[in-house]
């Protein structure tokens, strides 16, 4: 977890790329001093592992991760950090969940206590009854989520794509810590589904944070 500037040879072939110089830039020093720390900077390098490809430029992902990765450290702001980046990993890749229209009925999302995120639809709806046992593809997973996730994350859609360490801690003291900890469960499964991986990292990280899966 540093950030540096390369000089390197690149070549269009399967060879090695000769790298010629390496300017160190910063470090992100919260991340070497609690296990918390490193844990959420270890899930943010995840989340950017298993969703992009090489050479792909995803140039405010990128200033996204640097936000998420020196928020790290700043009062009980780790959780939200690692949440803002997979919503942003998810956002560039075209994965973002819907979160204004029914995506059952295509109407706009009304009111309600719970919805029901439909991952192979990409967003909620107002119908929770569970899919029938024939549905198939997209119609087969339904999850029920309360209408104070869907608000935390309105937020993070909110947030700008590369924040402050002091807005991500501003938006830390939002809601309470059980609505947060819904929220990125939420976001990692939904990760998991798009992406059809495990994503170590990213996993522990949520394990250390008292999030059942």
């Amino acid at each position: 977890m540093t950030r540096g500037e390369i000089v390197a040879s690149l070549k269009n072939t399967d060879s090695l790329t000769t790298l010629t110089a390496w300017d160190l830039q910063e470090t992100f020093s919260p991340a070497r001093a609690t296990l918390k720390g490193f844990y959420a900077g270890m899930a943010v390098l995840d989340v950017i592992q298993h969703s992009m490809i090489v050479g792909d430029p995803h140039a405010s992902l990128f200033d996204s991760m640097l936000g998420s990765l020196r928020a790290i450290g700043t009062d009980g702001s780790e959780q939200l950090a690692v949440t803002h980046v997979l919503w942003r990993a998810l956002a560039e890749t075209g994965h973002a969940p819907d979160l204004g229209r029914d995506v059952l009925s295509g109407e706009s999302l009304g009111e309600c206590a719970v919805y029901g995120f439909r991952p192979g639809l990409g967003g909620f709806s107002q119908d929770i009854k569970p899919p029938p046992a024939a549905a198939e593809g997209p119609m087969q997973t339904m999850w029920k989520v309360r209408v104070e996730t869907l608000e935390m994350l309105k937020m993070l859609g909110g947030l700008a794509a590369a924040p402050s360490p002091e807005h991500i801690a501003a938006l830390a003291g939002v809601g309470d810590s059980a609505t947060a900890k819904r929220c990125i469960q939420l976001l990692l499964a939904y990760f998991r589904y798009v992406f059809s991986t495990e994503a170590s990292g990213l996993t522990q990280f949520v394990d250390l944070e008292g999030v059942g899966r």
